[in-house]
């Protein structure tokens, strides 16, 4: 059996995500800042409802426990068939692997429910964690310019033949790809 099921979001998810968001502030900060009252779990849900994006919510099977949120997010048709893939755990089942399980049934759906070719997990250069998820499921490193992040940007050499990038305001960001 394993140790997470994964189910589209719903409008019984938000206690528990906005006390788990609130819970793992701290967990999260800097990567990632998801809602933590009423109204920015409305926004989020409104936002999985119609159109380009799809939220996902994993939980622990034996506890039924909230672990985190799998985001499918700006999912084009047609030819491309691709989508940007975000998620955060939460800090009380942190280290389990159960995001790594989550992440992994997050892309099945998307290459085998939703017919995606391609997904992408935007991943900040110092987040380690999420850097290792990616690898770990098989997300190979592509490097792109970027938006101008307003500081020094610097993209680790994660992958053999990478070249450290450190570029003042100009900014580079780690696309992290993976392909049915």
């Amino acid at each position: 059996m394993p140790s997470v099921v994964l189910a589209r979001a719903s409008r019984a998810d938000a206690v528990e995500l906005i006390r788990g968001n609130l819970e793992s502030c701290e967990y999260h900060h800097p990567w990632t800042a998801p809602f933590t009252d009423e109204a920015g779990f409305v926004a989020w849900f409104g936002r999985t409802l119609s159109g380009p994006n799809v939220g996902l919510v994993a939980r622990e099977t034996a506890s039924g426990r909230v672990v985190g949120v799998v985001n499918l997010n700006e999912i084009v048709a047609g030819v491309f068939q691709s989508a940007y893939l975000g998620c955060y755990g939460m800090a009380a089942l942190a280290g389990c692997g159960l995001m790594t399980e989550a992440v992994r049934l997050a892309a099945a759906h998307a290459f085998e429910v939703l017919g995606l070719h391609r997904l992408e997990a935007n991943i900040q250069p110092g987040n380690l964690r999420s850097i290792t998820l990616a690898k770990r499921l098989g997300f190979r490193l592509e490097l792109r310019a970027s938006h101008n992040c307003g500081t020094k940007c610097h993209v680790p050499a994660l992958e053999e033949g990478v070249e450290t990038a450190e570029t003042p305001g100009d900014g580079f960001r780690a696309g992290w790809l993976v392909a049915a």
